[in-house]
């Protein structure tokens, strides 16, 4: 009975799925193994870590088995991977306000020196 294992990229991680059976050791996460598991059940896990580097995504898996009628077997798999990088919303916002507060700095600069010619009554 083999028992899932997570390998991480880095040692860092911040919380997982404590369940029946879960260990964790450095760079590591193992679930199980388990015993007595119906068929076709689903129980989530989860851990959350550390990573800033692009990884592979997996979004659908297809598998599709032809029996012929002679009995010859055939079996296609199609799995479809895309490149994800880590989500950096929070940088794009620190950007945008230091962008920001350059441009409102530059205009009170630029209005501090700048005196309008005193009006005069005729």
């Amino acid at each position: 009975m083999s028992a899932p294992q997570f390998d991480l990229p880095q040692s860092d991680v911040i919380s997982y799925t404590k369940a029946d059976g879960s260990s964790k050791r450095q760079g590591a996460i193992t679930f199980g193994p388990y015993a007595d598991v119906a068929p076709f059940s689903v129980e989530p896990l989860e851990f959350h870590y550390v990573n800033n580097a692009p990884f592979a995504v997996g979004t659908s898996v297809e598998k599709k088995v032809d029996v012929g009628r002679w009995g010859s077997l055939r079996v296609d798999e199609r799995y479809v991977v895309v490149r994800h990088s880590a989500r950096v919303r929070v940088l794009r916002q620190r950007f945008y306000l230091v962008l920001f507060s350059m441009i409102i700095d530059e205009q009170r600069k630029i209005s501090s020196e700048y005196q309008p010619a005193p009006m005069t009554m005729q």
